[in-house]
């Protein structure tokens, strides 16, 4: 049974409970993906997005092909695909939650990044090795970490053996927890290995059939506050999420955007990277180069690269954006005053000053160094 990836879905998504499952498919993904017949079962109904598998020829076949020119090399290709379960909530039938299990290397990509739930693996994942009650056995495996700053710096720390959090190297007030592995507590039902950071990961041996189960449990696993006991601390720091106060900070946010002000934002990759494995990054609007249509590859991800080549991309007449209207401002100006969500950005057209595009976020990606040599 191969490992399951499963995250949770928020409860509203654009503001709407979702009632159809396509609308939590990445942008890019909705296009290219086959929906399978909803499987209903008793407990939960499910539906399977596949990604039709693209080959290729592996990215050091070139350099091998310089000198042995009759090396004959098959062509390797990794399907993906996406699970979207819903089952009744645990604690309140009249309501549902959903879950996607994510499978293959672009699994997690066909979700968009907004529907699902952050931190929610790290939590159960803690709740399932250190339940309340259970003895004081070492159960963690590995532990991620990331120091915010000017630079953030992430870190996976790894023991030859099960091991207690002390053993670690997380300073408590300076890192912030982002996934932990381990042992549960009752590897009977939960198999060996668990963990999680936003997802939860775990190897249990079980059918399709059984998947509303599994969900029940670990939604039941995820609300109890057993972590608390030994890991407390994780809480303090969390995502904004008061009404009230989330949009001022993302008015602020925009407004340093707007006057150039970088020095308190910075881009950065989204976990650990295998550099290894990637040799660079690439935007959204980064377009082939020159008449070889040779890829952009930038070997770092720069916030003022990506808001230069977005500002320079802007076309009001192709771009997928919403139009704000304008408000007058308290000096009788023209301002914006909608609120932005962060990781959107609001910029000024360049028909019509007066008015204002209100962005999608930008889709950076890494770039494995066999797409660098294909393109």
């Amino acid at each position: 049974m191969p490992a399951l990836t499963c995250y949770r879905i928020r409860p509203f998504v654009d503001g709407a409970v979702v009632s159809d499952f396509d609308t939590l498919l990445a942008d890019e993904a909705a296009s290219r993906v086959v929906r399978s017949p909803a499987l209903r079962r008793p407990g939960f109904t499910a539906v399977v997005y596949s990604a039709p598998t693209q080959t290729h020829v592996p990215g050091w076949a070139a350099f091998l092909q310089q000198g042995f020119a009759d090396l004959a090399l098959g062509r390797s290709g990794s399907p993906s695909a996406l699970l979207v379960v819903r089952i009744r909530d645990p604690r309140y039938r009249r309501r549902s939650v959903l879950f996607a299990f994510a499978f293959g290397p672009m699994g997690r990509h066909l979700l968009r990044a907004d529907a699902y739930e952050r931190g929610y693996g790290l939590r159960a994942s803690l709740n399932l090795m250190y339940p309340r009650g259970a003895d004081d056995s070492a159960r963690l495996r590995a532990v991620d970490s990331k120091r915010r700053g000017p630079t953030v710096l992430r870190s996976r720390d790894q023991s030859s053996d099960l091991a207690d959090f002390e053993v670690f190297d997380v300073n408590r007030l300076r890192d912030v927890v982002s996934k932990a592995h381990g042992l549960p507590a009752d590897h009977a039902s939960w198999g060996r290995r668990v963990g999680g950071g936003d997802s939860v990961t775990l190897s249990s041996d079980i059918t399709i059939g059984e998947i509303g189960r599994l969900c029940r449990d670990i939604e039941t696993a995820s609300r109890r506050v057993d972590y608390n006991d030994r890991f407390s601390w994780i809480d303090d720091l969390q995502p904004v999420t008061d009404p009230i106060i989330r949009p001022e900070l993302e008015e602020a946010v925009v407004a340093d955007l707007r006057a150039g002000d970088t020095t308190r934002v910075s881009l950065a990759p989204p976990e650990i990277v295998d550099w290894d494995q990637v040799v660079g990054f690439r935007f959204h609007f980064d377009r082939p180069q020159g008449r070889a249509r040779a890829a952009v590859i930038r070997p770092d991800l720069r916030l003022l690269d990506y808001l230069t080549g977005l500002f320079r991309s802007l076309d009001p007449d192709e771009l997928d954006a919403e139009w704000l209207p304008p408000e007058e401002g308290a000096r009788g100006r023209r301002e914006r005053r909608q609120h932005v969500p962060v990781g959107y950005l609001a910029v000024p057209s360049r028909r019509d000053p007066a008015r204002w595009l209100h962005l999608r976020p930008g889709r950076g990606r890494l770039l494995p160094s066999q797409q660098r040599l294909r393109g």
